[in-house]
């Protein structure tokens, strides 16, 4: 009877554990996404009765742009969270280009530093071409938290350093580190506690862990143990500044392989590319991306009119991108059903690439599950984008 009283015990500590942090990490969420969503209506507005001043127009679009990379990083922090508490982060490796990933770390982080006047320097050390095995969303992420950890104690025209070198080599395996560090920031005791805390503590006491550790902590802890370490190195000292450095192994890509690539031009000429997706500046986006290239585009609102354009083209297309959330009929079921179809001979090939805007792993799993090739996270990366199509037309 006892044993049956101390699991109810138990299941009602959890079960306020996991209420409290409901509680304080929606609060946190709903704030940093409330604050950019609340500058993107007053900017926008601001930019409407500026009409005939081009320079105020101007600033207010740079707000309106930076407010938007705010929120997006506020959502991507809620998915993060809900992969972690759901035991649900999985990875799905690809070939990632270590110089193409830092530029799109750096483009991605101008938004801020161009904004604080923060001089941001990155480089890459005995890497030169070198294109490694990952997770590119995961790694994506540890690297942005790690940078903007940092950034987020540095005053406004600060510099702040970004390395990334070789740590060591073995048979196709590289042991890449990843070094954030400044002489103008210093991290507080709470902060280079979670850094260094042992993640077995981490893991033990999550819903804890999560209510007072720093999110942007958490999250690069998380990641960095499903990428294999669980140790993150950290200098932290009031005159000479804060230095964070990861070191984590990838496999390399070499010979045949590596020269395919790196010779890619993203020429798709005489390529036909059907695009549904109800999101109409998304559509537009990846209409001009695939024009750009020379690709023949057709695009459609819908599910049901994806399957009849399809049907109409008797399937003449080189490859399909589908949005997974679409009325009426989804893009998972569009899918389902070109796969399904026996009268058009191209059903069973022609690519598929699914797009979302969840990063989930069980988005990913049921793509794959109605006969899509690959799955594309929104907002699309142009890169990434053309690096896809390649692989398949």
């Amino acid at each position: 009877m006892s044993n049956n009283n101390n699991e109810i015990v138990d299941k009602l500590i959890e079960t306020k554990n996991k209420l409290c942090f409901s509680d304080s990490f929606l609060e946190q969420m709903s704030r940093n996404v409330r604050g950019p969503l609340y500058s993107i209506i007053e900017f926008s507005k601001l930019a409407i009765g500026s009409m005939s001043d081009e320079v105020a127009v101007h600033h207010y679009l740079d707000q309106i742009n930076r407010a938007g990379h705010f929120m997006n990083e506020s959502m991507d922090d809620v998915m993060a969270m809900r992969q972690i508490i759901m035991q649900n982060v999985s990875i799905h490796p690809e070939s990632i280009n270590v110089d193409k990933l830092v530029e799109a770390l750096e483009n991605d982080l101008s938004h801020i530093f161009s904004y604080s006047g923060i001089l941001f320097k990155p480089k890459t050390i005995d890497l030169k071409d070198c294109v490694i095995i990952a997770d590119y969303s995961i790694l994506f992420q540890i690297l942005r938290k790690m940078i903007r950890l940092v950034s987020n104690l540095l005053p406004a025209k600060s510099t702040l350093d970004f390395e990334v070198y070789k740590s060591s080599e073995s048979y196709n395996e590289y042991e890449i580190g990843f070094k954030v560090y400044s002489s103008e920031a210093i991290l507080t005791s709470s902060q280079v506690d979670a850094l260094r805390l042992g993640y077995n503590n981490v893991e033990k006491d999550m819903y804890n862990s999560i209510d007072s550790m720093d999110p942007m902590i958490f999250i690069l802890r998380c990641y960095a143990h499903e990428m294999g370490t669980d140790t993150v190195n950290v200098k932290n000292d009031a005159e000479k500044g804060v230095e964070i450095d990861l070191k984590l192994r990838f496999p390399i890509v070499t010979g045949e392989q590596l020269e395919l690539l790196s010779n890619r031009n993203y020429d798709f000429s005489q390529k036909r590319i059907l695009v549904a997706d109800d999101d109409e500046i998304n559509l537009e986006i990846i209409e001009k991306l695939l024009r750009e290239k020379g690709a023949e585009v057709i695009t459609v609102r819908d599910g049901r009119e994806a399957l009849l354009t399809y049907r109409t083209e008797h399937g003449k297309f080189d490859l399909i991108l589908l949005d997974i959330v679409m009325p009426d009929i989804d893009g998972l079921a569009v899918a389902r059903m070109i796969r399904d179809n026996t009268t058009i001979p191209s059903s069973k090939n022609v690519p598929i690439i699914a797009m979302t805007v969840n990063a989930f792993h069980e988005d990913y799993e049921q793509s794959l599950k109605a006969g899509m090739n690959s799955h594309l996270v929104k907002p699309i990366d142009s890169e990434r984008l053309y690096n896809t199509l390649a692989e398949y037309i």
